[in-house]
């Protein structure tokens, strides 16, 4: 899992999910 590549559009998706 490449948290570090995480872009604001994936964040916003996992935030989504939670």
């Amino acid at each position: 899992m490449n948290s570090v590549r995480f872009t604001p559009v994936q964040v916003e998706a996992i935030i989504a999910v939670e």
